[in-house]
């Protein structure tokens, strides 16, 4: 990449949020009083104006107390850039002056994850009335700390003018100032930052008021990749003005695409940053071909979307929304035939969620005794035929010819299935987690309805139905086959909501699920829609992985989802599953911790560059083919409409690195941001280091059979395998560590010695022999918690030396006491609470810690194992036999004494032990699932269980002999431990579970807690 500076004035765009590098009461960045710039105080969430369709100007005509001021036309929603705030009260406010007397207006505060919903009811409480002379209105909120707010303005009725913006700590509207001193990062349009690759991008360093003493510094610019390497950097003096004002313009020059970071800072001042994409044209819209990249919410970054070859769009058509008053129908979908003409491919998503008006009251009344929302109640039958058919059918006569595939009900098997209200008034119909019967029937029926009208209108429709969560994922889809069951000829084809499990990217976190999981969602939802479907189309609707919020500038975390992305669009493809819509979140914070989006703060994260190259790859593909060539090794290959072949390589597990060889037959390696490698290439073969990440190979020749030729090539690749070993650490005393060594080859045997290093000690193993495909078990020493043991493998007979490492974690103390009655008086509990701790944390009734929470106590005697736990439950139910004790309010509890597990995640040993606690009408039961002699634990087990529906505390008490786990446990030792609290709050079943380590597996030894027995 090559920079080129330069002093020219550019007109510009502010894109970055500015830095404050002074103090001042104005915690707002940006010219705040709108003379030299109006983006900062428009440009924000949730502003409803378009270039096209201008809903403000700005009047360079009058202001409070100066020039210029912001005028709204008409009726118009503005957001102000979004602000990092610590923990208190702030105050927002403005000067502002209708055209009337009474103008009405609002002013009021969004946070970065509110929703649009939210957004409306609390702009319906932040009414404020304009006069027609000037005056300063103010409004005070309490934030959270470390949350980003955005000041929300605007008017119902206009014209209306708004000047001096303010935002400060406090309760009281402080006067008025300018926010402090700053530097500013300005690139051009279009929204979003996203560039051709092949064209300079022109950006400028703007410093407003800079001190004397600083005005000798240099400005320094730096540019790093996707990767975090430095590509370019640069320092300059700036020439300031008297008044400390000066600029500096640079152009990044064309070349490579993908992603790039901006930072510019000039020492003792704060800097900033930005990032841009440089993207390689998209493929082009091939008739006959169907697109496959979708892209959620990508209407915010059109311009962007249609530069990294986003194809497809979706649009929701909310029932409850459009027919606010019985028979006024708005459907505000203007923009979609625009869209159609710019050559996006549209998708309807219909909402089944009737209006408010339409539900009896005394329904309504009952719901919300279950805390349920009006919009998860299926409409009246009587409704259906008239209110429902004549809906879709007047959407229909407006759009019929925009539209390419309609979805009809969205994630209805959390929404209706798992909804409390109708599994109390349906016991009977209760399935699994979901409430079936008369609520199925309904919304089947209404499914049904929408389908006909479709069909009548658009004889060739594509038509989905349910759009199933993740939740349904769990069951093989077993709601989504109850309404295909019902419905199913009236429909061709089914999208999946199926997000990866788990989707969360972050430290602290269990590893994501994987593009291998799309293998069996495909699988489970042909079963599930067979036979009763009119098609076998499968496609996914919403998809994505959320990176912790805090880590969003933490490379190592963007590019997991650089990885998953890419790998998830190639595994795709390859099933057919497509389109394939991307979740775009805009800005949006989940749970106040994790990002949902491709972009953050209009700035693009590195994976919009990776879907730019991965569209490349896998549009206008006429066939495709996955290659068995290694159980950690995933080739993918594909024909291209025009005779192109194109390839994606890639190693499926973290610790697997290979070297590929193979023959050099005029191929193209790119990398994941499409731009070539430097070929390794000798003697007419190609030598290509594989890792998770994937890498591209193309072949291009005309007149030739590129897929054919790159089929045979990948074929016949030799896999120099450079993981010799596989290694599994339990650490299984005070003292010990056992490392688990595999012989990967199924070919030769393996001999060496271990070199280790641990806080400073050195030191070696005995030597070692590891038969071909066999496991052999090598005693190290135990790190401290926190601290780590770097091993490096010694191998005999020319094999190359193998390094890795271990990290000890925190152990849960198991306090020896005397008795079990000491419990709670001598041990410290362990809270176990919050979202972090419940599974699926997606769509469930889960209402925080009243709901649901626990406190535990682990403690032994050196004889038995002691456990409690004291659970609060708002509601507890238990009405299972024996066989189904897990379904209602019980403990579950896993227990491997030997951390012996080197199987398949989802296997056990036969020295785990599981069983539940659980309290029935009849009174307190333990079952016994598993362990080294199932019926004589279960009989000498003791146990206790009350409980206090005063305090909705629920108490259980184990005591579980050491002879009945194994009969060497003693002081000193680990062992693992987990329990899981399933929450029913029906008595139909469990939606959601608490657990002792977040998000874990109940069954899963490898997903246990760590706990030393003091």
């Amino acid at each position: 990449m090559k920079l080129e500076f330069r002093h020219l004035i550019i007109p510009m765009l502010f894109l970055c949020v500015s830095v404050a590098v002074g103090q001042s009461r104005n915690l707002l960045s940006g010219d705040a009083d709108v003379e030299s710039e109006t983006v900062s105080m428009t440009g924000g969430p949730w502003t409803n104006s378009t270039p096209e369709a201008p809903k403000w100007c700005a009047d360079k005509t009058t202001g409070w107390k100066s020039q210029s001021s912001i005028k709204l036309l008409e009726f118009c929603g503005m957001g102000v850039k979004d602000v990092k705030l610590k923990a208190g009260k702030h105050t927002v406010s403005f000067w502002a002056k209708g055209a009337k007397q009474g103008t009405q207006a609002f002013l009021m505060t969004t946070r970065l994850n509110s929703s649009w919903p939210e957004v409306l009811r609390m702009r319906a409480k932040s009414a404020i009335y304009l006069s027609t002379e000037w005056k300063r209105y103010s409004y005070t909120f309490t934030a959270d700390d470390g949350c980003y707010y955005s000041l929300y303005y605007g008017v119902e009725n206009g014209p209306a003018q708004f000047d001096k913006f303010m935002l400060n700590t406090g309760e009281t509207a402080l006067e008025w100032e300018q926010p402090a001193k700053c530097l500013t990062l300005q690139l051009p349009e279009p929204k979003g930052n996203v560039y051709p690759f092949d064209a300079p991008v022109n950006c400028r360093v703007k410093l407003v008021r800079v001190a004397p003493e600083k005005r000798k510094k240099l400005l320094a610019i730096k540019i790093t990749n996707y990767l975090g390497l430095t590509v370019a950097e640069y320092k300059h003096k700036i020439d300031f003005d008297s008044d400390g004002n000066g600029f500096f313009e640079f152009k990044i020059q064309p070349g490579n695409s993908g992603w790039f970071g901006i930072a510019a800072e000039l020492p003792g001042l704060p800097g900033e940053h930005a990032s841009l994409v440089l993207a390689r044209p998209p493929e082009p819209v091939v008739k006959g071909i169907e697109p496959v990249i979708g892209l959620n919410k990508a209407a915010f970054y059109l311009d962007a979307a249609k530069l990294i070859g986003v194809k497809w769009l979706d649009k929701g058509i909310i029932w409850h929304l459009s027919e606010r008053e019985k028979g006024k129908l708005k459907f505000d979908l203007d923009d979609c035939r625009d869209l159609k003409k710019q050559g996006f491919k549209l998708k309807a998503a219909f909402s089944t969620a009737a209006p408010e008006w339409m539900q009896p009251k005394e329904i309504v009344k009952k719901a919300a005794e279950h805390n349920m929302w009006i919009h998860r109640l299926v409409p009246p039958d009587d409704k259906l035929e008239v209110e429902w058919r004549n809906f879709v059918r007047n959407f229909l006569s407006d759009y019929k010819d925009v539209f390419d595939i309609y979805e009809i009900g969205l994630e209805i098997d959390v929404l209706l299935g798992m909804n409390i209200y109708y599994k109390s008034i349906y016991p009977d119909a209760i399935e699994g987690p979901y409430v079936l019967g008369k609520p199925v029937e309904t919304v089947s029926r209404q499914i049904q309805i929408a389908a006909e009208e479709i069909k009548r209108a658009v004889p060739d429709a594509s038509i989905s139905a349910v759009r199933p969560s993740d939740v349904d994922s769990h069951y093989a889809y077993a709601y989504s086959k109850a309404v295909y069951q019902r419905t199913g000829k009236h429909l061709n084809s089914f999208g999946l909501d199926c997000y990866p499990q788990p989707r969360w990217i972050g430290p602290g976190r269990p590893p994501t699920g994987t593009e291998r999981d799309l293998e069996k969602r495909r699988r489970d939802a042909l079963a599930a829609i067979r036979p009763a479907c009119a098609g076998n189309k499968i496609f996914v609707s919403e998809y994505g992985y959320f990176i912790d919020f805090a880590e969003l500038h933490n490379h190592k975390y963007l590019l997991e989802q650089v990885n998953r992305l890419t790998r998830s669009y190639l595994k795709a493809k390859v099933l057919n599953m497509a389109p394939f819509f991307w979740d775009n979140a805009v800005g949006g914070e989940l749970e106040h911790r994790y990002h949902t989006g491709l972009w953050f703060k209009e700035q693009p994260l590195p994976s919009v560059a990776a879907l730019n190259i991965v569209g490349r790859i896998i549009e206008n593909v006429t066939e495709s083919v996955e290659l068995p060539l290694h159980d950690n090794l995933c080739v993918t290959v594909y024909r291209k409409y025009d005779g192109r072949a194109a390839a994606a390589l890639w190693s499926l597990e973290p610790g697997f690195s290979s070297e590929l060889i193979f023959d050099d037959d005029k191929f193209e390696i790119t990398d994941v941001m499409g731009n070539p490698f430097k070929k390794n290439s000798a003697n007419g073969k190609i030598r290509l280091a594989i890792t998770e990440m994937p890498v591209y190979i193309w072949r291009t020749e005309k007149n030739q059979d590129n897929y054919a030729i790159l089929i045979s090539a990948l074929k016949q690749i030799h896999i120099t395998d450079t993981t010799p070993v596989e290694i599994t650490f339990h650490p299984t005393s005070r003292d010990t560590l056992k490392a688990y060594i595999r012989n990967t080859s199924l070919k030769t045997d393996i001999s060496g010695v271990i070199e280790y290093e641990m806080t400073g000690r050195k030191d070696s193993t005995k030597h070692f022999a590891i038969k071909k495909g066999t496991t052999e078990l090598v005693p190290l020493p135990l790190p401290p918690e926190g601290e780590k043991i770097a091993l490096s493998i010694k191998f005999e007979h020319g094999v190359k030396p193998y390094t890795a490492e271990y990290t000890m974690p925190k152990l849960i103390k198991i306090a020896r006491i005397d008795s079990c009655d000491e419990i709670t008086k001598r041990v410290n509990p362990t809270a176990i609470t919050g979202f972090d701790r419940i599974t699926p944390i997606d769509h469930t009734s889960y209402n925080g810690p009243d709901d649901l929470s626990a406190k535990m106590y682990l403690a032994h005697d050196n004889r038995n194992l002691y456990f409690a736990l004291e659970v609060t439950d708002d509601k507890h139910f238990n009405k299972f036999d024996n066989q189904e004790l897990q379904r209602g309010d019980c403990v579950r509890l896993g227990i491997d004494t030997n951390l012996n597990f080197l199987r398949p995640a989802d296997n056990v040993d036969s020295d785990d032990s599981f069983m539940t606690l659980a309290l029935l009408k009849s009174g307190a039961v333990l079952s016994v699932h598993r362990g080294l002699d199932k019926n004589a634990l279960q009989n000498s087990a003791k146990f206790k269980i009350t409980r206090s529906e005063k305090t909705r505390l629920t108490f259980y008490q184990l005591k579980i002999p050491f002879s009945q786990l194994d009969n060497s446990l003693k002081s000193g030792r680990i062992i693992g431990f987990n329990f899981i609290v399933p929450d029913d709050d029906s008595g139909g079943g469990a939606d959601y579970y608490l657990s002792l380590k977040h998000q874990s597996a109940g069954g899963r030894p490898d997903k246990f807690v760590q706990c030393l027995l003091e």
